[in-house]
Formats: structure tokens, sequence, C-alpha cells
């Protein structure tokens, strides 16, 4: 009964803090945590299901980041093929490749405006839907029949 009452209190306080999914971008790939916890892009997808909006453009956002790494290696095995396989330089290949190369940043441009944006609309949903605007009060009770622990909010 005790562990299910300790289980009950942190899952109502922690619904109104840290729900937010935060993004970083190093530089080959990115980076979500929630929680303190880091997730990849796929749950990332997984976690904004609640809102519409943000999940269809989440969805977007990573068919075309898997897009663009995708044609980014075709286009390094294009330049790479053009310039070792052959006794010449083949340089249409590599200009081939060079193409695919930049319609794979381009790709990753469009992917990265879009998981902003559904970020930030789902962001914005769960601050406006959470007990955040609650005020919590948590006291310690000492009496002359033993401690206790209150909770208010």
């Amino acid at each position: 009964m005790k562990k299910s009452i300790l289980i009950l209190m942190l899952a109502i306080t922690s619904l109104g803090y840290s729900q937010k999914i935060v993004r970083k971008k190093n530089f080959l790939k990115y980076e979500f945590i929630q929680n303190d916890i880091p997730l990849s892009f796929g749950d990332v997808v997984r976690a904004l299901h609640k809102n519409e909006e943000a999940y269809q453009l989440a969805k977007t956002a990573r068919n075309l980041y898997i897009a663009s790494r995708y044609v980014g290696f075709a286009g390094g095995f294009a330049i790479g093929y053009g310039i070792f396989m052959k006794e010449e330089t083949n340089w249409k290949l590599i200009g081939i490749g060079a193409g695919f190369i930049a319609v794979s940043i381009s790709l990753e441009i469009i992917s990265d405006k879009k998981i902003k944006k559904a970020l930030n609309i789902y962001n914005s949903s769960i601050s406006e839907t959470t007990l955040s605007h609650f005020k919590l009060s948590y006291q310690f009770i000492v009496s002359n029949k033993g401690l206790s622990f209150s909770i208010k909010f």
C-alpha cells in the first residue's frame, strides 16, 4: 500500500514537470531529451502521437531525414566510385554524386525545420494542459503520533 501511494505521488508530481522534449543537433545526428532521458528520432515520433499536427510533422521530418541519409550515401558512393574505381577519373559520375549530396543537404534542412516546428507545437500544447500552473507544496508534519508527509497542489 505504501509503495503504491509513493508511486502515485511521484506520477502526479512528474506530470507538471519536464514533459517537454528538447532537441539538440550535433554534427551528424539529432539528440532528443525528455526527462533527462535521450530519445531516438523514432521515439520522438511515437511520443508526439498525442498531438495530431505535431505527429504528422514529425513523421514527415523523420521520413525526410531518412531519405536524406540514403541520398547522401548514394552521392558519396558515386563520388568515391568515380574517383577510385577507374583508371581515369569519371567526372560525370562525380557530378551526379555531388548533385545527390546537394539534394541530401536540402532534405536535411527541410527535415530540421519540420522537427523544430513539431516540437514547438507539442511543447506548447504540453505546457497548456499539464499541472504546471498549479503550485505544488511539500510539507513534513511532525506530531506526537509520528511523522507525515503532505503534498498540496
